[in-house]
């Protein structure tokens, strides 16, 4: 114990005493790290702080350091942990004397300047708000014309027909084989949950035909039927996976309605 307060007595650098995190010092810190012009000191509406300090996604940040934290006692040894903050919004709630809500986000949307932390030039708004603002002119693209996309429109109309005939017994690992894509992309855009914009049919819930002739598949819907009126009749689940040759848990999941849900 001695150990320890003796050395949280010792001499740390100030940078380091959390003295950043008064509004005065982390102003001062903000303001380093903006180029301030002859007109810019007016806070002219016109007039852009370009930021000069470090940037996480191509957005500014200020580095706030925490308080210190001990990690070893002998010797002493201490950690300085940082806090990264968005310098716009700083910029923003000093300006308008309000703590802003974590929903909300805050663009340049006055000078489409990303690096502009002119509070005069920043606007309050919601994630709704700025996928509508980037629909509006242009910049949002969907489908094919998305730069990520590994699919084209044709192909998903196709796979959309084939899930949906009735004739045939599509999977979706036999359509994610087909189309390079994962079981789970086929899920969603057969659901309509993705390429919403994109035609052919919707499957919506459990429509499809079930398939008791698949490769998989051991047991027919009457065979499925008896071992859930022998799970209800209270029969030991090891006798009914011995009579027919299934693991004990296919017939706990059989019983319990978690496969087998069609029946």
């Amino acid at each position: 114990m001695k150990k320890q307060e003796e050395a949280e007595a010792m001499a740390i650098p100030k940078t380091a005493r959390g003295y950043f995190e008064t509004t005065e010092v982390l102003t001062a810190n903000f303001n380093s790290h903006v180029c301030l012009g002859p007109r810019a000191r007016s806070a002219e509406e016109g007039t852009c702080w370009i930021w000069h300090g470090p940037t996480a996604e191509h957005k500014p940040i200020i580095s706030v350091p925490l308080p210190r934290r001990l990690i070893s006692m002998d010797p002493p040894r201490y950690r300085y942990p940082a806090k990264r903050i968005n310098a716009q919004r700083y910029s923003w709630s000093l300006y308008h004397s309000e703590i802003l809500p974590r929903n909300m986000k805050i663009e340049p949307l006055l000078c489409n300047n990303i690096l502009c932390v002119n509070p005069k030039h920043l606007v309050k708004v919601s994630r709704k708000e700025i996928i509508q603002r980037v629909r509006a002119v242009g910049n949002l693209n969907f489908g094919e014309a998305h730069g990520m996309s590994k699919l084209k429109e044709a192909e998903v109309v196709e796979m959309r027909h084939l899930y949906a005939d009735p004739d045939t017994t599509w999977t979706h690992a036999e359509l994610a084989k087909k189309y390079n894509v994962s079981t789970s992309l086929i899920s969603k855009i057969i659901r309509g949950h993705s390429w919403p914009r994109t035609g052919g049919p919707i499957t919506k819930g459990k429509t499809r035909q079930w398939s008791t002739s698949g490769k998989g598949v051991k047991l027919t819907e009457e065979q499925a039927l008896d071992i859930r009126r022998r799970y209800d009749a209270d029969e030991t689940c090891t006798s009914i996976a011995k009579l027919y040759g299934l693991a004990i848990e296919t017939v706990v999941s059989i019983g319990r309605r978690t496969t087998w849900k069609h029946i």
